[in-house]
Parts: C-alpha cells; sequence; structure tokens
C-alpha cells in the first residue's frame, strides 16, 4: 500500500523520489505554519497597540481597525525579498533537492521560494520585541 502511495504521488506531482515528497509537505506545511505565526504575532500586536492611553476608550474597536493593515501589510511585505534575492529549495532530477538562489523573475521548475518564509520570520520576531516594547514601556499594566 505504501509503495502504491508513493507511485501514486510522484505520477501526480511529478516528483521522482519519496525524499522530495517529504520535502515538498514540509515545506508547505512551513509555508503555513509562518503564516499562522504572522497572524498571531499581528494580533498580540494589535491588541497591546490598542490598550495604549490614546485608544484605551474603545480597545476592542482599535484592536480590530490596527489588525487588518498591519497583518496585510506583513503579507504583501513578506513578498518583496522574491523581487530581488530568492532563496528556493530546488528538486534534483536524481530525486534530492538543494538549495540555491534564482535570480529575480527567473523561473524555476520544481521547488519552492524559501526567502518569504525567511522574511515572515524575521517580521514576526519584529512584532514580538514591537509588543514587548509596547507593553513594558507604553501600557500601565497596574
Amino acid at each position: 500500500n505504501i509503495e502504491m502511495g508513493e507511485m501514486l504521488i510522484t505520477t501526480l506531482f511529478d516528483l521522482p523520489s519519496l525524499s522530495q515528497i517529504i520535502a515538498s509537505a514540509v515545506f508547505m506545511m512551513l509555508n503555513i505554519f509562518t503564516i499562522m505565526f504572522t497572524f498571531v504575532a499581528t494580533a498580540y500586536f494589535s491588541i497591546s497597540v490598542a490598550h495604549m492611553r490614546y485608544f484605551q476608550k474603545h480597545a476592542i474597536l482599535w484592536a480590530i481597525i490596527i489588525f487588518f493593515p498591519i497583518f496585510f501589510a506583513l503579507l504583501w511585505l513578506a513578498l518583496k525579498p522574491a523581487e530581488y534575492l530568492q532563496l528556493i529549495v530546488q528538486f534534483k532530477a536524481d530525486g534530492g533537492f538543494g538549495f540555491g538562489v534564482a535570480k529575480p523573475g527567473e523561473a524555476y521548475i520544481g521547488g519552492y521560494d524559501i526567502s518569504r518564509i525567511i522574511m515572515s520570520i524575521i517580521e514576526c520576531v519584529g512584532l514580538f520585541f514591537g509588543t514587548s516594547y509596547i507593553m513594558h514601556k507604553k501600557v500601565n499594566i497596574s
């Protein structure tokens, strides 16, 4: 059954080996995880900003208003590095895969652009540092 499933997946997605199937599943899950991580980091940041003195009267409304522009701006910003430098994981004909750099706008077959994932992680770390700063310096918790 495992061999039949492997053969079905390799023919459907044009992947010659099991290691490429596993690698593509891992990078797809990593991509989904970074989008969820960006969502959570943006939510924490917007809630923290909404509890500053200027926005405290209607904190929930301000948190929602602040969340959407920041979230969509971060998703847009995560796509920007790929215009200048594409870090890719490219599948090879022998069944393996390797890391490399593609020229901007260059089409690559059978691989994933990981520059978006790296940029999303950098953005989320920045949001958590921003949240920490706001909570310690700008919000009166006591």
